[in-house]
């Protein structure tokens, strides 16, 4: 079956599921109202915070800060994962909100919102059903290109 044998980046560094969960929910939320709004700031915004969890550590994410008080408040624990996946996810994110930013500047709304779309579609899969994208990509895109070098 094509899911049975996903892969996803390793590393030793640990995240705490449910603050990462909430992450991804948050941001979400963010997406949905830039279609609201239709700001391109709201998705400068998405590819800012996307960055900080991507290159630099996600405690100086504004949203993963708003998710750990969230998950304090609500005394929501998760259980450690692996952090290298949320990285490329978070790679991911930043692609596709700086493209979705770039678009919309660009005065090009119907792809800025299709780029935003497939990102919320596949963040809300994260955030809801547990389910990384980004590990199906890490899998079958970018595992194949690093074994050939």
């Amino acid at each position: 079956m094509l899911f049975e044998q996903v892969v996803c980046p390793v590393s030793k560094k640990k995240a705490d599921s449910a603050v990462s969960r909430l992450t991804v929910l948050l941001n979400v939320v963010l997406m949905a109202s830039y279609f609201a709004m239709r700001q391109p700031l709201i998705m400068v915004v998405v590819a800012g915070d996307c960055a900080c969890r991507a290159f630099f550590k996600a405690g100086i994410s504004p949203v993963n800060w708003l998710a750990k008080a969230i998950a304090r408040i609500l005394r929501v624990t998760g259980k450690p994962v692996d952090l290298a996946p949320k990285v490329f996810a978070s790679r991911l994110g930043f692609v596709c909100a700086v493209a979705s930013a770039s678009l919309s500047f660009g005065h090009l709304m119907p792809a800025s919102f299709a780029v935003t779309g497939l990102f919320m579609a596949l963040a809300a899969l994260d955030a809801v059903c547990n389910f990384c994208v980004g590990c199906v990509i890490y899998t079958y895109l970018v595992l194949p290109l690093y074994r050939r070098a």
